[in-house]
């Protein structure tokens, strides 16, 4: 019994020994510290002008951890009108404490309030918008387009 015992301990030992190994850093990728965004979703497809609200919803990667701003004054989330190149500013609240230097990723909703007709005498319109971020060390990220949605005139 004793000599089995010693077996199934040099076992497990073995066993954790490679699950240690096959955990070296040199297998885990680096997140870069230049913020990424990916698009998800953009609703609805189509909106009531002045009524319906817009609802953008991005995903995000920042390897360390400075995406994001507690100074209400700092805007650092970019969505441009493509239509008139009109760049609406918001703020993402800060999403890692200041100094922390922690890889972060998540997934952030972005609302329009609400759209226009651009063009003159149209009773509907298309709208493409792209987005992009910033963080608090002024690296910006990659520029994403959203899908198209119909802008319809209200009656």
């Amino acid at each position: 019994m004793l000599l089995f015992c010693k077996w199934k301990y040099k076992i497990l030992l073995l066993a954790v020994m490679m699950a240690w190994v096959g955990c070296s850093k040199e297998d885990t990728e680096e997140i870069s510290p230049i913020p990424a965004i990916q698009f998800l979703s953009i609703s609805p497809e189509s909106v009531v002008e002045f009524t319906d609200p817009v609802t953008i919803r991005i995903s995000y990667t920042d390897g360390d951890g400075d995406l994001g701003e507690n100074e209400p004054e700092v805007k650092n989330l970019f969505v441009l009108d493509n239509r008139n190149q009109v760049t609406f500013q918001f703020r993402i609240p800060e999403l890692a404490p200041e100094g922390a230097k922690i890889a972060i990723t998540g997934e952030l909703p972005i609302e329009l309030s609400s759209v226009a007709i651009l063009e003159e005498n149209a009773d509907q319109e298309p709208v493409i918008y792209t987005v992009w971020v910033v963080d608090r060390a002024g690296n910006q990220s990659n520029q994403i387009d959203t899908d198209p949605i119909t802008v319809i005139q209200a009656d």
